[in-house]
Parts: C-alpha cells; sequence; structure tokens
C-alpha cells in the first residue's frame, strides 16, 4: 500500500514540481464543499499530492491502530482518497479521526474499534473548512474553532452511527454515509437559521490529463503486485471473494 502512495506522491511532484506543492498548499483553505473540483482550482499535480498525503494519513492511522489492509479497512481508504480529489483535504480530515478516538476512550473502547467509523466519517470534512474559511469567522478564531468543531463531529459520530444502523436495519450498506448525511442536513440547517447562507459552488473541470488516464492503471497493478508477493495463493483468494460477492 506504502508503494501504491508514495507512486501517486511522485507523480504529483514530477507532473507539478514546486507549483504542485503551492497549489497543495492552496487546496487547504479553499472550499472544499460540492462541486469543488480539486484539479480545476490547483491542478493535477497538487490534487494528486492531496490524494497522496490524505491516503498516508489514512494508512498511518490504520498502522497506529495497529488494523491490517483487509476488505473493509481497504474500501475505507480507498474511498477517503478518492474523495480527496473534490473535498477531503488532510487539514478538515485530522480533526473529525481524532474525535473519533476520543470518542472511543469515553466508552471504554480501543481507538480501532471505531477506526473504520473514523475514516469514513471524514466525508464530514467539508463542514471543517467551510468554519474555517467561508463562514466569515475572524482569523484568530476560525482555525481552533473548526478545529474544535471537528473534534465534536468525531465525538459525536460512533453513536449516531449506530443508531442509523438500528434505523435502517442494515438495509444501507453506506451506514457512514447515511450518517453523515444526517449531520451535514444538521448543519446546514442550523448555518441557515444563524443567518450564513451556504451559496451553492460549481468548479468543475472537463479537460483530460494523460498522467490521470495512465495513472489508474499502473496503481492498480502495482496494488495487484504487492497482493500476490505476500501469498500467491492471495490472487485466488481475491477472486474466489470477487465471484462470490458478485453473485450475491
Amino acid at each position: 500500500m506504502l508503494i501504491v502512495l508514495v507512486f501517486i506522491f511522485l507523480a504529483g511532484i514530477i507532473e507539478g514540481g514546486t507549483q504542485a506543492i503551492l497549489g497543495f498548499l492552496r487546496l487547504q483553505i479553499t472550499p472544499a464543499r460540492l462541486v469543488s473540483d480539486f484539479i480545476a482550482i490547483a491542478g493535477v499535480g497538487s490534487t494528486l499530492l492531496n490524494v497522496s498525503t490524505v491516503g498516508f494519513l489514512g494508512y498511518g492511522f490504520l498502522a497506529i491502530n495497529k488494523l491490517r489492509l483487509t476488505g473493509a479497512s481497504l474500501a475505507a481508504l480507498f474511498t477517503m482518497m478518492g474523495f480527496a480529489f473534490f473535498g477531503k483535504t488532510p487539514f478538515n480530515c485530522l480533526p473529525i479521526m481524532l474525535g473519533v478516538s476520543f470518542s472511543a476512550l469515553l466508552v471504554r473502547k480501543k481507538p480501532r474499534d471505531y477506526a473504520l467509523i473514523a475514516i469514513f466519517g471524514t466525508a464530514m470534512g467539508p463542514l471543517i473548512t467551510f468554519i474555517a474559511f467561508e463562514l466569515g469567522v475572524k482569523s484568530f478564531l476560525a482555525l481552533p474553532a473548526s478545529f474544535a468543531i471537528g473534534l465534536g463531529v468525531g465525538l459525536i459520530l460512533p453513536p449516531i452511527a449506530i443508531a442509523m444502523l438500528r434505523l435502517h436495519q442494515g438495509y444501507n450498506l453506506y451506514n457512514m454515509g447515511l450518517t453523515a448525511g444526517f449531520l451535514g442536513l444538521f448543519a446546514a440547517s442550523f448555518s441557515h437559521a444563524a443567518g450564513a447562507d451556504i451559496l451553492p459552488i460549481e468548479i468543475w473541470g472537463t479537460a483530460q490529463s494523460p498522467i490521470l488516464v495512465a495513472l489508474l492503471p499502473i496503481v492498480l497493478l502495482i496494488a495487484l503486485f504487492c497482493i500476490v508477493k505476500e501469498d500467491p495463493k492471495n490472487i485466488v483468494a481475491l477472486f474466489r471473494h470477487a465471484y462470490l460477492d458478485f453473485r450475491k
């Protein structure tokens, strides 16, 4: 997994150079609400840097909590990285992940028990960026306030996620997405009630990028190589699970 992340990181550097780094820093203070296409805002190189940094953050979080890369953890990690193309940044993901970890400690559980909730819960990341850079809060208060609210969101995510699971009784495969949707509706309603209108954003790039076209198959081949290198039997297990999932 680290090889894949390093490759994406290097691709960002090669494609964009120092401008990619400057663009990456700009993305941290850019509105992250939909639709905010980071490639259109800062370019391919900066966006790949953002994706790889978010991936490093998620992978490091799993490693600290001593979780292996299984189907569930890979799904969480790649979902987190995928949305780093338009919305998630290290800045707005970290407070939520820390908040979920604190939530686990409050109920006398290990943070690893809520690790997947923490990673999927970064769907609320754009809220942190909105509070920090769009709400109009004075600069010396904006960053600590957004970080504190991010911690608060992380603290309440696990109990709400459990309640949502009871609500749909397992019929919704995207429980954390539903949970984030409920929290997002509440946050938007509260913002409107406080007099802060959330104006629509539509920054959507349509230009084609050869490096992105080449990147996806190469990354997948590297991931497949790592799986087979660990144990050749893994490829058989991979196809068997894929077949069973298809039959379901």
